[in-house]
């Protein structure tokens, strides 16, 4: 069947509105009315799923994991939350973005559904990000996957995603991000993230803060799900292959991998790998099977768009989303390991409401100059805002509004040996990577949590705000 374009600009149209619809729901209704539409879907929530939360690596840890089951056979779902380019990538099988039609037919099929529900039900309206999660489990179901790989948007326990019931749940690690939302502490964003932990369903830790630790830990004993804590733990051995990734030797519950190609470029994503191991070893242990082959295989072969992504060798120009200080401090030491003696010229925007300075400080450490712009008038920073900052911390600055141009000054500022690094903002990398890879962009469907689910004069940290909401139920 022919594809429809404008059919998938009208459900394009209807997700819009969705965001519209769902401000005021109340995140305490948010799972109870997801429940009601996977039922009323015949969406099967129990089917064999792996859930990954954490403040960064949950979108490297979630590729690995499906990589690694692609390469021992199976079918499998990917749900990954945001999107770079196009909101499609965010339902994929076997490394397939769902497609045009198949997007329309089915998010058309879950919103009308929707409606239906929001007319007999008290529990709100629904909101855009709960529309697309609920999207992507009918694919996979109609698809007939053996197994997905969840994804979580933000949070935990109130996440759209924690309506499944996994194999196996993780963190991957805690920081601060969404910190308006989530609270301004590790402890409150925490308490949050430690809701993916299910009653007797394993949950491996990757927080390395002993006080969080403690609070996951307690948590799966009062749930009774089998707990294993990472912490601290490195590969035995792990070496940089510089582009080509690292090769690493870990143990992994109590099994040796030797000299494990990974691909994904960064020091950083030796913690994923190991994250991945660890998953795939509780996925053996319920009867998966899975061999040391497809390990090696899925390691080998996994690859992320606009994570420290090499698109251009002329100059040599890199594209990384990171967008909050543990991900910008994880850039900024790959680049410094990978680029000791090179000129940075970096290409630099930030969503409102991200922790600015935090995240931009490790960056001016290993740069010679950065171009300040924007890629939306309402969502970024002012380039004024953003260029003042920079110049406080030394760094020589200039401004482009347009985020095309304010590239190609970055090109010719670093000229043939030099690197340019476009970074700061998934919503600006994804702009920018329509240059190399053209696709119709709807990055403007990226979520908004703060318009979706807090209003002026609410409390907006999660762990307040269903203290607060409770009472209003009175």
């Amino acid at each position: 069947m022919s594809a429809n374009p404008n059919r998938y600009q009208q459900a394009l149209s209807l997700l819009r509105q969705s965001q519209q619809r769902g401000l005021l729901s109340p995140i305490y209704h948010r799972l109870r009315r997801l429940e009601l539409l996977a039922h009323k879907l015949q969406v099967d929530l129990q089917a064999p799923t792996v859930h990954i939360a954490g403040t960064s690596g949950k979108g490297s840890t979630s590729l690995l994991v499906s990589q690694i089951l692609m390469s021992a056979g199976y079918k499998v779902g990917l749900h990954t939350t945001p999107h770079l380019q196009t909101v499609r990538e965010r339902m994929q099988i076997d490394g397939q973005l769902i497609t045009e039609d198949q997007f329309s037919q089915r998010f058309e099929h879950v919103y009308q559904q929707a409606l239906q529900i929001e007319a007999k039900s008290s529990y709100g309206a629904f909101q855009r990000q709960e529309l697309l999660f609920m999207t992507a489990l009918l694919h996979f179901q109609t698809e007939n996957v053996d197994i997905a790989v969840i994804e979580t948007f933000m949070g935990g326990e109130y996440d759209p995603t924690n309506i499944i019931k996994p194999l196996v749940s993780c963190v991957t690690n805690v920081d601060l991000d969404h910190t308006r939302l989530l609270g301004k502490d590790l402890i409150s964003i925490a308490m949050v993230k430690a809701g993916v932990i299910k009653p007797q369903v394993p949950f491996v830790n990757g927080a390395i803060q002993p006080a969080v630790s403690e609070l996951f830990a307690r948590r799966a004993e009062d749930l009774g799900s089998p707990y294993i804590e990472i912490g601290q733990k490195h590969p035995r051995s792990a070496k940089s292959l510089g582009l080509n990734g690292s090769l690493l030797t870990a143990e992994v519950m109590n099994q040796f991998f030797y000299d494990l190609h990974l691909s994904l470029i960064g020091q950083h994503q030796i913690q994923n790998a190991l994250m991945s191991l660890y998953l795939i070893q509780v996925l053996r242990s319920r009867g998966w099977l899975i061999a040391d082959l497809a390990i090696r295989q899925g390691l080998k072969q996994a690859f992320i768009p606009g994570r420290l992504e090499i698109v251009d060798h002329s100059p040599l120009t890199i594209l990384d989303g990171a967008h909050n200080p543990a991900k910008c401090t994880a850039l900024a030491q790959s680049m410094r390991i990978l680029f000791p003696k090179k000129r940075i010229i970096m290409v630099f925007a930030m969503k409102k409401g991200k922790d600015l300075l935090p995240s931009l400080k490790p960056l001016t450490k290993i740069v010679d100059k950065i171009i300040v712009t924007r890629f939306s008038e309402r969502k970024g920073y002012a380039t004024t805002d953003l260029a003042k900052l920079v110049r406080q911390n030394g760094i020589p600055c200039t401004t482009r509004l347009d985020p095309t141009k304010a590239y190609e000054l970055a090109k010719d500022l670093a000229g043939h040996d030099g690197i340019v690094l476009i970074t700061g903002s998934l919503y600006l990398v994804g702009l920018l990577r329509c240059l190399w890879h053209p696709v119709a962009y709807d990055g403007t469907l990226q979520e908004d949590h703060g318009k979706l689910i807090f209003q002026p004069g609410e409390p907006q940290a999660l762990t307040d705000r269903l203290s607060w909401e409770k009472e209003q139920r009175g």
